[in-house]
């Protein structure tokens, strides 16, 4: 068993960006163990960045589950896409999914600035070249 580090790459050069993710991040695992938690602590320029953003494009990995994959109908689904929609609901603005066909077109992606987040994505030294990445919520053990 390897432990799948459950965090999101971001490829735009956005440090708001990153830092309004890695709040939600961090918060969701509060979500997890208490109900009554209902939004997330923002300064007043990360709710102005919220406010004045496009729609975050992102995509993830076409052929993943449980952790992440398209559909037939190209609909991103699973884990992933369960935090996406939490994130979404979260800060207010919504997430354009671009459908790929294979995980590394999703770099190609990144690397081209045509996405601002990707999904689920490990860590790596080389991609530390081109991305940023949040701290992970939790971690999932692969098999």
């Amino acid at each position: 068993m390897r432990p799948h580090k459950f965090i999101l790459g971001v490829g735009s050069p956005c440090s708001l960006l990153i830092l309004i993710l890695s709040i939600i991040c961090s918060a969701s695992r509060l979500l997890a163990h208490d109900k009554e938690i209902r939004s997330f602590i923002l300064t007043e320029e990360e709710k102005e960045w919220i406010v004045a953003s496009p729609k975050i494009a992102y995509t993830g990995d076409p052929d993943f589950p449980p952790i992440e994959w398209l559909d037939n109908d190209q609909i991103h689904r699973g884990l992933s896409a369960d935090f996406i929609d939490l994130i979404e609901k979260k800060l207010g603005i919504p997430f354009r999914l671009v459908p790929i066909k294979t995980w590394s077109q999703a770099f190609d992606l990144t690397k081209g600035k045509k996405i601002d987040v990707l999904s689920s994505v490990s860590l790596t030294p080389q991609r530390l070249k081109y991305m940023r990445f949040t701290r992970p919520p939790s971690l999932i053990y692969l098999l």
